[in-house]
């Protein structure tokens, strides 16, 4: 049934729907607050996650696009794990720390950090693609030393 994601260039495209459907409801809830529609200024803060999170879907679509176009693998999946794994990372951190606290400073109201155990998971995959990056840039490192021996 979902064999369609194994086409990378289908998969691109359903990420790029993805990647367009979140921007547009972020510049929505910009739109309303800015045009004073919605007086509600914490949707902002709300919000200050999902460019993190577009940009791990984002640098996704890219690799799965490279991927697609026979791009060496080699060169793609360290950088790619780095920048997908801090974009998650920072995404996590900022819905667990950076939006309550927020919110707690503006208002007075709530706590300092929120116990979601969602977020709390992304940013540790975000930490654990990094690490991952790191080793497989240094087996790579390792691969290309091995190439120029023999």
């Amino acid at each position: 049934m979902l064999n369609w994601l194994a086409r990378p260039d289908l998969a691109a495209k359903a990420m790029l729907v993805v990647f367009c459907l979140l921007c547009a409801v972020l510049l929505i809830e910009v739109a309303a607050v800015a045009s004073g529609a919605s007086r509600n200024w914490l949707l902002l803060a709300e919000a200050l996650p999902m460019p993190f999170f577009l940009a791990a879907i984002w640098s996704i679509r890219r690799a799965v696009l490279m991927v697609g176009a026979g791009a060496a693998l080699r060169s793609l999946v360290s950088a790619m794990l780095a920048r997908v794994g801090l974009a998650l990372l920072l995404g996590g951190l900022a819905m667990v720390v950076a939006v309550p606290t927020i919110v707690w400073l503006t208002t007075g109201k709530g706590a300092v950090l929120r116990y979601d155990v969602a977020a709390i998971t992304v940013g540790v995959v975000g930490l654990g693609l990094m690490i991952l990056a790191r080793v497989v840039a240094e087996a790579e490192e390792l691969q290309a030393e091995l190439d120029e021996i023999l």
